[in-house]
């Protein structure tokens, strides 16, 4: 058996665009991760700030569970425009 590590590398893009990586304890909750984040930057109201999840990293190079939902997200996307498109389609053909 084989445990996984308490702390992991986390890469967070600053409003600046620079993207920094710290090492981030997985038990945190996010209130607690957001302090430790601000006072690793220097930034005294963690409270006026949050974390996003940035799609545009994701290059989809790796096999992360993030490029496995953004898959199921496309792919729920297409079934609904599919059956938008057979909807519009069914709407079309009994009034013409």
């Amino acid at each position: 058996m084989e445990y996984k590590s308490r702390y992991r590398p986390l890469k967070i893009r600053l409003l600046d665009g620079t993207v920094k990586t710290i090492l981030i304890d997985d038990s945190l909750i996010v209130a607690q991760l957001m302090v430790y984040i601000c006072t690793k930057f220097g930034i005294a109201n963690y409270d006026e700030y949050s974390l996003v999840y940035d799609i545009d990293a994701d290059d989809g190079n790796n096999n992360t569970k993030s490029t496995t939902l953004r898959r199921v997200i496309y792919k729920i996307l297409i079934e609904i425009l599919f059956f938008c498109l057979m909807f519009i389609g069914s709407i079309t053909s009994t009034n013409g």
